[in-house]
């Protein structure tokens, strides 16, 4: 077990929570309840431009928590998947781009700012509709999330946070957001070139000799 694992594992602990039930319906349930938080990520996502002001707050803290959640809970239970590694950041990048446009549509933000901040966003979804269209599907099975892409997240979390309160943001904040913004752009990009595309899945094809 990691130290991150045995970490999370204390705090869960602290709540009554036991990592070590390996029943039948406890492995079913821990199988599917991390991912199950994703799809409510998803679903909040669709749902926030039709829902009332006064619960934005709320959805939005409910979805910063699941978007920890869901991870820790994985990685207790030793339940990771392609699907659920897959799925998390289509989630994260959804519900953001849905609270940026909800925010630029109540002239909270400008076009010109939602771009700069969810340039990282957009550059992932162009190159994936390129992949699907033009490229290697199983390319996408071997694109996990990266360090400065989760930092680009929780930054992301923060400007829109502290935009949803106090209905501006300071010039700091929104500078390095921006910032990690590209640099997540440009890291994907490049982790792409080099370790995808320059380095093609091996084959289950067999050669007699």
């Amino acid at each position: 077990m990691s130290d991150q694992q045995i970490h999370t594992e204390n705090l869960f602990k602290i709540f009554g929570a036991d990592a070590s039930d390996h029943s039948p319906p406890a492995r079913t349930f821990k199988r599917y309840f991390p991912n199950s938080l994703t799809v409510l990520r998803m679903g909040l996502a669709f749902a926030f431009p039709a829902m009332p002001q006064d619960w934005w707050l709320w959805v939005l803290a409910v979805a910063a928590l699941t978007e920890w959640l869901d991870g820790a809970l994985s990685r207790l239970w030793s339940v990771e998947s392609q699907f659920g590694r897959m799925l998390d950041p289509v989630a994260d990048k959804l519900f953001i781009v849905a609270m940026l446009f909800t925010f630029v549509w109540q002239g909270w933000l400008s076009l010109p700012i939602l771009g700069l901040i969810a340039l990282r966003d957009v550059t992932v979804a162009v190159a994936c509709i390129f992949i699907l269209l033009f490229g290697d599907r199983s390319e996408l099975k071997r694109m996990g999330p990266r360090i400065v892409g989760k930092l680009t997240t929780a930054l992301q979390f923060a400007f829109l946070l502290t935009l949803l309160i106090w209905r501006e943001v300071p010039t700091w904040l929104t500078v390095l957001t921006i910032a990690f913004s590209a640099v997540a752009a440009v890291d994907y990009i490049q982790f792409y070139s080099r370790h995808i595309r320059g380095n093609p899945a091996p084959t289950n094809t067999e050669t007699n000799d």
